[in-house]
């Protein structure tokens, strides 16, 4: 009887032993654990959530480039109305009160040192070259008018942009002492335009002068 009541006492020890070396999970442990678990996947994406994610991102560039790019060309043509209105002043102001306008060499390398804007046609009512035969700027021969009735105003001179301006405008032209005008796809064109453009080449010839290294889209 005492023999084994000593061998009893000796499993309890060995198990409180054990119990001592590894310790009873607790519910405290148990939660930690399954929040951390849920911690982790609110902090994570699944594929679907990152798929949606790079398609909205992928929306809103295209969107902001469109934007910044629209923004370029309104302010290129910006410039170039301003940089119409400029050569105009400049002709204005060498044109000997109105008898005598200074050719494109005069205009370019002349009044604007050969430093003036690029990108812009110039010419003036007997500048082209097919004077004398009835087909000057105006679409009429002030030095052979024969008997053909003028059919439009006199225009003394044209400025025209060669610049590329998009779904903004075809061209921009300006007349004399007029302001700078746009032309849209599929407006009429003016008499002169057949100078301005042929086979359908900004400036090609027959033409106006150009500015110095001009002729080409900035």
């Amino acid at each position: 009887m005492e023999h084994q009541s000593n061998l009893e006492s000796q499993i309890a020890a060995h198990q409180t032993q054990m119990t001592g070396e590894i310790g009873p999970v607790s519910s405290d442990v148990i939660s930690d654990s399954v929040d951390s678990e849920r911690r982790d996947r609110e902090l994570g994406f699944t594929l679907s959530e990152l798929l949606i994610a790079v398609s909205i991102i992928g929306i809103l560039s295209v969107m902001v480039i469109g934007e910044v790019f629209n923004a370029i060309q309104k302010a290129r043509l910006a410039a170039c109305l301003a940089n119409m209105v400029t050569i105009r002043e400049t002709v204005w102001a060498n044109c000997d009160g109105g008898l005598s306008f200074p050719d494109s060499n005069q205009l370019w390398n002349g009044a604007f040192g050969g430093v003036g804007p690029r990108g812009f046609w110039y010419a003036i009512d007997n500048d082209d070259r097919n004077k004398g035969h009835g087909n000057d700027l105006d679409g009429y021969d002030e030095q052979n008018p024969g008997k053909a009735p003028r059919k439009d105003r006199n225009i003394y001179f044209v400025i025209a942009c060669e610049h590329d301006h998009g779904d903004l405008a075809d061209y921009v032209y300006l007349e004399d002492d007029g302001s700078p005008e746009i032309a849209m796809y599929g407006d009429k064109p003016p008499i002169w335009y057949k100078f301005y453009r042929k086979d359908g080449a900004p400036g090609g010839p027959p033409g106006g002068g150009k500015p110095p290294g001009g002729g080409k889209k900035d």
